[in-house]
């Protein structure tokens, strides 16, 4: 076989809903150049079952323990073989048929290690698109989504996911890239969508998320403290938005669950 031009890593532990989404999106790109590496945690839900079911000629399924979600995700960039590897998670999908035809067509035309698209950010109540932003805004966050995001594979195995980020692994790999010296870029190609629940980072996540970003801050790209400050300051008010857009998306539900209990 040919290798393929795209890898696509999907990590999933008892969502069986979410990979049949993952899938269709999948299956449905018009650029037919891709493999699809299933990573699950042993789930118990028919998870495991329904992947064994997709495994194929360009399917492939690694099915075992993990440590958490970035050590599946290097299992999967050591599998992948694909030019370039995208890291979709399960329950997200590509944001129609023609992405991975577009992006491919983006990569020829100018080619980088890293590639930012745009993507939507769906709450439920409403859909946020997030563009890709320019690559210098790394210094604050990722300049786009981790499923909107592609990697040449031959750098990204030379940069695996560090264990001890449990929250902002892949903030962590694109900071050490840049630090690194490889070559970024944005394109304004609508890459991914992306689904956020009420049942997200607790606030003591919130907290492990803060410190985790301002690790790779320091660590990655030396920056100094007041630059520092104010990202966080700018990270607590971006997840008091989403946050709140979540619980009125998780209010919506319950009120009509209620309703449809009432009729009945």
């Amino acid at each position: 076989m040919n290798q393929p031009f795209f890898s696509i890593v999907t990590v999933v532990r008892n969502n069986l809903a979410g990979l049949k989404k993952t899938m269709s999106s999948v299956l449905g790109q018009t650029n037919t150049s891709w493999e699809w590496i299933i990573v699950d945690g042993c789930s118990t839900d028919g998870t495991s079952e329904f992947a064994a079911a997709c495994a194929g000629e360009k399917v492939f399924v690694i099915r075992e323990p993990d440590l958490g979600v970035y050590d599946a995700m290097n299992k999967g960039l050591v599998r992948s073989s694909g030019q370039y590897v995208c890291l979709m998670n399960s329950g997200d999908s590509f944001a129609g048929p023609d992405v991975l035809f577009s992006v491919r067509e983006e990569l020829e035309r100018a080619p980088v290690d890293v590639l930012f698209g745009a993507s939507i950010m769906r709450f439920g109540v409403m859909d946020v698109q997030r563009p890709a932003r320019n690559p210098s805004y790394i210094w604050h966050g990722q300049p786009g989504t981790h499923q909107a995001t592609f990697f040449r594979r031959a750098e990204h195995v030379l940069y695996p996911y560090d264990l001890k980020y449990k929250i902002c692994g892949d903030y962590d790999v694109i900071t050490r890239m840049w630090a690194a010296g490889l070559t970024f870029g944005s394109a304004s190609i609508l890459i991914s969508v992306n689904e956020y629940t009420a049942g997200g980072i607790s606030g003591r996540g919130k907290l492990a998320l803060l410190g985790e970003a301002v690790r790779a801050q320091r660590s990655n790209l030396g920056l100094p403290l007041w630059k520092i400050a104010l990202s966080v300051m700018l990270r607590i008010v971006t997840s008091v938005s989403a946050k709140t857009l979540t619980l009125l998306d998780f209010s919506r539900a319950s009120s009509n669950k209620k309703d449809k209990s009432a009729k009945a």
